[in-house]
């Protein structure tokens, strides 16, 4: 398995292969165009690839494990994973193992270890890297409350200290753990919480675990998703003064020729 150098900033590509996500959704259905997409991330700039076959825009957009893996299934068997590092966004425990099975060398669960009992279980047969996600909620659905925060950084800080040493304290190795702190809905309707997780994002870092962040088109950025860009890329500034060690986005061309 590769390993992730985290002394510089890494981009991660988004390919969705779902036809509802909120930016990109249906483009990239079809395998072939979705494999076209993959390795324009690459040419641009990607490190990594994140690959997602479930929205997370609400229950309405549940998938069975089966669907899902029916949409992964014919990219990942085309990926070769010498050449590129590739992560399964998913929260069930039947296809992650799946996707570890054939190549893939990371989990990103927007669930934090909450969606699936048996998702620790794969993760310690397999050892991949695992990217924990705060959320304000035990669903793997973003939600649309207006959310208030005493101290949202104390908040994200005591969910994720938990959740690393649950995985932790069952043998899963420490230096294969990443972190996200959620933005946008995860956390808030209301922009406020999200803007303020950037600007203090330097405060997660005393959890010891490298940082994954992704304001890119995201709803706090406001306006019409057309029209985000700008935002995503100053947001993506801040998040990289700030410490974070992996952007994920889904412009990786224009955020690798204004970020880097």
């Amino acid at each position: 398995m590769k390993t992730l150098d985290f002394h510089k900033p890494l981009l991660m590509g988004i390919l969705n292969l779902t036809p509802d996500s909120f930016s990109d959704g249906g483009k990239y259905g079809d395998p072939q165009a979705a494999l076209r997409h993959l390795q324009q991330l690459l040419d641009e700039g990607a490190d990594m690839i994140d690959i997602g076959a479930e929205s997370t825009f609400g229950p309405e957009a549940q998938v069975s494990a089966d669907e899902e893996w029916s949409r992964l299934e014919p990219i990942l068997s085309q990926i070769d994973f010498k050449r590129v590092f590739v992560s399964v966004d998913t929260h069930k425990a039947e296809v992650a193992e799946k996707a570890l099975r054939v190549g893939v060398q990371m989990i990103n669960d927007v669930t934090a270890l909450r969606g699936d009992s048996h998702m620790i279980e794969v993760l310690l047969k397999h050892r991949p890297y695992v990217c924990l996600m705060f959320s304000a909620y035990n669903t793997p659905y973003a939600g649309r409350e207006a959310r208030q925060y005493d101290d949202v950084i104390k908040s994200i800080k005591i969910f994720l200290r938990a959740q690393t040493e649950l995985l932790i304290s069952a043998g899963f190795p420490r230096d294969r753990i990443i972190l996200d702190p959620g933005l946008g809905f995860f956390l808030s309707s209301d922009p406020g919480p999200s803007w303020e997780v950037i600007d203090r994002l330097a405060e997660l870092k005393e959890l010891g675990f490298p940082i994954l962040i992704g304001p890119s088109m995201k709803s706090f950025l406001g306006g019409e998703i057309r029209d985000r860009l700008p935002k995503s890329l100053e947001a993506g500034k801040k998040c990289l003064q700030n410490g974070a060690n992996i952007i994920r986005m889904h412009e990786v061309g224009k955020y690798r020729h204004q970020l880097f």
